[in-house]
């Protein structure tokens, strides 16, 4: 086996994560990549994805994981970017979608390019409600929000309902996928009442779209971070319709004050009941404790050890070499 056929199938075992991994845990793979876009080291991944994709001999599903990543990386960048490079992001993100339909147009896993389409818009639109946020007498903007935010529910939904049955995708592929989708849906749809004037038929059906969509997701089959995710939605739903007392009831079931994402929330759950006074004890309280440490990424640590000792190699061979020519020229041997 030649090495380059070496580094596919090794790149293959992590795009798949191994056989035997959980449904609800990343594989080593993506991982990877996330703690990359954590760490807002864009480039970086997209230059590992685009070396991959350029190999004529890429397995079909290492060509779509590729894939995913890189237009999942394009989005993350696009959202940490200004100017016009912002828009030439948006679109490479679809781009890369419709060369690998082009490519593979009867790749059994073809599922998750269209949910992965449909979250860029969804990504788009909740981008552009961020910064309605920060303007909200901007009208033009916040209709570009809601415009991108019903384009990618109109697309994910039937997606969603497709996904709900089984089919070619593997069964834990499937659950995590379905379970994503709707997760994305919610957040779409509690966007969008954000947007609309309190008491609107509107804005009312959108919260209750966002209630419904988050109680299909059934806790036990989540991983820990979707969990945490729908219960800080759920929260977010009962603060939009007002219910201050239930939106304190589902983050007190789910120790809020553990978790800053959480605690986030229940501060604004304070501030929206007119308690400013309790948002600010929450904020003095947490951060009178010690902020925990930030999470290790395996793979970013064996790169630097690799690092390490490729630099301490070169410099060994370095002086050898060095001391070997010193003698050489010393003994007029060369």
């Amino acid at each position: 086996m030649t090495p380059r056929r070496i580094t596919a199938a090794i790149l293959l075992v992590l795009a798949t994560g191994w056989s035997a991994a959980r449904a609800d845990k990343p594989s080593p793979r993506d991982r990877y990549f996330d703690g990359l876009r954590q760490r807002g080291l864009f480039s970086l991944a997209e230059s590992v994805c685009f070396q991959e994709l350029a190999q004529a001999d890429l397995a079909p599903d290492l060509r779509l994981d590729s894939t995913l990543q890189l237009s999942r990386t394009l989005v993350e960048h696009a959202q940490a970017t200004g100017g016009p490079q912002q828009q030439d992001l948006w679109n490479r993100a679809q781009t890369v979608l419709d060369e690998f339909n082009a490519l593979l147009p009867m790749h059994p896993d073809r599922l998750r390019v269209g949910v992965q389409a449909a979250l860029i818009p969804l990504a788009h639109g909740g981008y552009l409600a961020r910064l309605a946020d920060l303007a909200p007498l901007d009208r033009r903007r916040r209709g570009q929000a809601l415009d991108k935010l019903q384009s990618g529910i109109n697309q994910l939904a039937p997606l969603q309902q497709r996904l709900e049955n089984p089919g070619s995708l593997k069964n834990h592929q499937r659950r995590l996928l379905l379970a994503t989708a709707r997760w994305r849906l919610a957040r779409a749809h509690l966007d969008r009442a954000r947007m609309m004037t309190p008491g609107t038929p509107d804005r009312a059906a959108d919260l209750i779209a966002a209630a419904t969509t988050l109680k299909k997701m059934s806790p036990a089959s989540l991983g820990d971070r979707l969990q945490q995710s729908r219960t800080r939605l759920l929260a977010e739903v009962s603060r939009q319709q007002l219910d201050f007392a239930m939106a304190r009831r589902i983050l007190d079931s789910a120790n809020s004050t553990d978790d800053d994402t959480l605690l986030a929330e229940r501060v604004r759950i304070e501030l929206d009941d007119q308690k400013p006074g309790r948002a600010v004890q929450l904020v003095e309280t947490r951060l009178a404790r010690a902020p925990p440490p930030p999470p290790p990424h395996p793979i970013c640590n064996a790169y630097h050890w690799c690092m390490y000792w490729c630099m301490h190699w070169c410099i060994y061979w370095y002086m050898y070499w060095c001391v070997y020519l010193y003698n050489m020229m010393y003994y007029n041997l060369i």
